[in-house]
């Protein structure tokens, strides 16, 4: 019962005291915004294992860095509707591919 459970707790704790030691480092005036991009950067790198999420990904990013000025943040929503168009389309071809 504690087999594995006793690993995930002790990574956990090394995770949380390299955050803790860590967090140190990073500067009061880069806030929030900052720890918000490293947890989704470590949220996707592990998803673009496949060409057609690579492609969505370039695209997005591609995509809402062009639309930055609509309002709302807008760039956001076709940024993903973007993504959801190349991904789809990419993932299509690929097994066309084959």
């Amino acid at each position: 019962m504690y087999g594995l459970a006793t690993g995930n707790w002790g990574i956990w704790q090394a995770g949380s005291i390299l955050g803790i030691l860590g967090a140190s480092q990073i500067p009061d005036e880069w806030g929030l915004e900052f720890a918000g991009t490293l947890a989704l950067i470590a949220v996707i790198v592990p998803m673009l294992d496949h060409r057609a999420a690579r492609w969505a990904a370039v695209v997005a990013a591609m995509v809402a860095i062009l639309t930055y000025s609509l309002p709302l943040k807008l760039n956001l929503t076709a940024a993903i509707l973007a993504a959801i168009v190349v991904g789809i389309l990419a993932d299509r071809s690929s097994k066309v591919m084959r």
